[in-house]
């Protein structure tokens, strides 16, 4: 489960139906989502901001509305999904993220 987590960027949805998938009961499912760190929100933006820069070249409406249903597929939730997308785009469209920056040296 770990490998859905961290390797996938997952969702809880997403996990839960691979997991489900498996033929797992439901009880070992929530039991095993519920040890699980509350980072749904971080993990989408991580994944966003990854997916972002390949949208630049869309009109701002397209990229957000693709963005979103690639974070949707993954599993996550449609308001933590279009927190991270506005998040990740408004960051790429400026330049800003979380990459490397250098100055030039005098």
């Amino acid at each position: 489960m770990r490998a859905g987590v961290e390797r996938r960027s997952q969702g809880r949805a997403a996990l839960a139906r691979s997991l489900a998938q498996r033929g797992l009961d439901r009880s070992v499912i929530d039991e095993a989502l519920a040890e699980l760190p509350d980072d749904d929100a971080e993990r989408a933006l991580e994944f966003a901001r990854s997916k972002a820069r390949s949208l630049a070249r869309l009109d701002p409406d397209t990229a957000l509305r693709r963005l979103v249903g690639q974070l949707a597929r993954r599993g996550f939730g449609g308001g933590v999904a279009m927190n991270a997308a506005k998040q990740a785009l408004r960051e790429a469209s400026s330049g800003g993220g979380s990459g490397v920056r250098f100055r030039e040296s005098e």
